[in-house]
């Protein structure tokens, strides 16, 4: 009875770590986006709104060194955006532990977005933003 007790001891912390590490295929599912919802409660995800923000000028692109840096084919990062659209601070989501430069920020950070809209009223709101290789 003790090995398998030891067994199972040894076994959920490396099961939970493969979990954490497992690629995932869509920024809805980045699994720090629920912490962003939690530190900024009055923010909706821009995914729920009525009138979702769109960009006003052109997103940015990043060469190959984005993902060859960060190991995944993905890279996910939240924009919290103000009433007006106007980016406040980002983050990347995905994945975990990575960081993107300061001029990879700034250039993310510049664009201008319209404001997300519930029943007509501008609101907060997180926006996620997924890098691909393509």
């Amino acid at each position: 009875m003790k090995p398998v007790l030891l067994l199972t001891a040894l076994l959920l912390p490396a099961g939970n770590t493969a979990a954490r590490e497992r690629p995932i295929t869509s920024c809805t599912k980045a699994p720090l986006l629920a912490v962003f919802q939690q530190e900024r409660p009055d923010h909706i995800l821009a995914d729920d709104a009525d009138d979702k923000p769109q960009a006003l000028a052109r997103l940015p692109r990043f060469d190959r060194n984005i993902w060859l840096r960060s190991g995944s084919e993905l890279v996910c990062v939240v924009v919290a955006l103000d009433s007006s659209g106007m980016p406040q601070e980002l983050a990347v989501s995905y994945p975990a532990g990575y960081a993107l430069s300061a001029e990879q920020e700034q250039q993310i950070l510049s664009v201008q977005w319209s404001p997300a809209r519930v029943d007509g009223q501008p609101r907060p709101a997180l926006l996620n933003m997924d890098f691909r290789i393509r």
